[in-house]
C-alpha cells in the first residue's frame, strides 16, 4: 500500500482523508471555522476582491452556494488568498440587493478555472439605492 491510500473497514483501499483533489488550497485552522450549519442555496452574485498588488478592486460574477450565520461560500473564476478582503452582492426578491463584506477563510478548486471561496462575514447590509 502506498502513502496516498489507506484500507477502509470493509477492506477496500481509498485515498487518505485530505489527500484528494478537493482539499483547500489555503485554509484557516479548523478551530476558527463556522459554528453553525450551512444552508445550501444557489444565487448569482457579484464578487469584488481587493488586489493589494495592483492597489485596486477586481470584480467577477459568481454564484453563492451556501450560507451560515457566520458567512458563506461562493464559486468564482479566480483563486482568492486567505485573509483577502472580499465583498459579495446578491439579489433579493422584492428588496434591495444584499452586500456581504468579509474575509476569505479558505479557497479550493472545484472545476477547471473555478474555485470555492469560503468567507467569514464582518458586515451585512442592503445595497443603498442610487
Amino acid at each position: 500500500m502506498n502513502a496516498m491510500t489507506h484500507t477502509r473497514d470493509d477492506g477496500r483501499r481509498s485515498p487518505q482523508a485530505g489527500r484528494g483533489s478537493h482539499r483547500a488550497v489555503e485554509s484557516k485552522p479548523r478551530e476558527c471555522r463556522r459554528a453553525t450549519p450551512r444552508s445550501p442555496q444557489r444565487l448569482p452574485c457579484r464578487v469584488r476582491v481587493y488586489d493589494a498588488a495592483q492597489g485596486d478592486w477586481v470584480t467577477k460574477i459568481g454564484q453563492a452556494v451556501n450560507w451560515s450565520q457566520e458567512g458563506l461560500a461562493v464559486q468564482v473564476g479566480m483563486a482568492v488568498g486567505v485573509g483577502s478582503r472580499i465583498e459579495v452582492v446578491t439579489p433579493r426578491f422584492e428588496e434591495a440587493p444584499l452586500c456581504l463584506v468579509g474575509t476569505v477563510v479558505h479557497t479550493r478548486p472545484v472545476l477547471a478555472g473555478t474555485f470555492e471561496v469560503g468567507i467569514e462575514t464582518t458586515h451585512v447590509a442592503p445595497v443603498a439605492s442610487e
